[in-house]
């Protein structure tokens, strides 16, 4: 059965790539297996007008932020993929990605303190920024400070959830 699946993805897959003018596209398949993995995400590179692309693969979301092209999105959503510290990394390293995002949801994937500060400091290039998600992480008073850091000037962004993330209420006396 898991071989007839397989084959009805990958088929799928080589129709995406002429989907040219595709701008949505929202992806969940648990253990998908490293083909299948690597043939979506070239597919992804090849799909220039994607504007919004949703994950919910853990195996997939670490390839995908590993990938060297990437495309004009404008919300970018990896809620429960676990892209840990390393995730976070990646995600910060493709500067291109910033430039028109306008929508993150990085919710339930155990970011840490650390992990905030890095994308604290990314948040400063991030002009067009109007919904972040960081619920239900473990970034703690620093990580939100850090936040709160990156996005001292926006004026743009209109939505931050910051829930169940064991920051204190004096935080946000400090920004």
């Amino acid at each position: 059965m898991a071989n007839i699946w397989t084959k009805l993805i990958l088929s799928f897959f080589s129709i995406m790539k002429h989907l040219t003018n595709l701008c949505y596209l929202k992806y969940k398949l648990i253990s998908s297996g490293f083909a299948v993995t690597k043939i979506f995400t070239d597919c992804l590179c090849t799909l220039k007008s994607l504007h919004s692309l949703t994950i919910l693969d853990d195996s997939l979301s670490q390839s995908i932020l590993s990938a060297e092209t990437y495309f004009e999105l404008s919300s970018l959503d990896l809620s429960e993929c676990d892209i840990g510290s390393d995730g976070v990394a990646l995600l910060c390293s493709h500067r291109n990605l910033w430039v028109n995002l306008y929508s993150l949801n990085l919710s339930h994937n155990q970011l840490g303190s650390d992990d905030a500060e890095v994308l604290g400091k990314v948040l400063l290039q991030c002009e067009k920024l109007c919904f972040l998600n960081l619920y239900y992480n473990n970034i703690g008073d620093t990580g939100a400070a850090a936040i709160a850091d990156g996005l001292r000037n926006h004026t743009t962004l209109f939505e931050l959830r910051l829930g169940t993330n064991y920051v204190g209420l004096h935080v946000a006396s400090l920004h």
